[in-house]
């Protein structure tokens, strides 16, 4: 990128921090086997994601068990938004989102309402906010 311009469309992708790069490096050159257990080379791309996902839910006081990787912020979102939708239903089944929200927010929304949820859809004035007397 350019000095002095900001790039702020980072919906569906963003710019890798140099660190990062380098330590995927060997996973997108050389060792980018499937994690499978059945063969030596995945038992051990398995176990690199075993150990990630021990790291990282101590870092964040969870179980290894509820860290999940996913390809992507979108399935990440899918995951999450109809898991807590579904493992909440019983406590009521009301949404709301905003017509100018993320695309996949949206998806999600039809989604739920196609199965049994009640959804709300806000309007927004012409610089995207929302009104509070339609939120209430």
């Amino acid at each position: 990128m350019q000095p002095g311009r900001i790039y702020l469309d980072n919906c569906v992708t963003t710019c890798c921090a140099p660190e990062v790069i380098k330590e995927m490096q060997p996973y997108l050159e050389e060792k980018f086997w499937f994690p499978g257990t059945f063969i030596s080379t995945g038992e051990s791309t398995n176990n690199l994601i075993t150990e990630a996902q021990k790291t990282i839910a101590e870092t964040l006081g969870a179980s290894p068990k509820e860290i999940h990787f996913t390809s992507g912020g979108t399935l990440a979102n899918n995951i999450a938004i109809k898991g807590l939708a579904n493992a909440y239903k019983q406590q009521g089944k009301h949404i709301i989102v905003s017509v100018v929200d993320y695309p996949d927010l949206l998806t999600n929304a039809a989604y739920l309402e196609k199965n049994g949820f009640e959804v709300t859809y806000l309007s927004s004035d012409s610089e995207g906010f929302i009104s509070l007397e339609e939120l209430k």
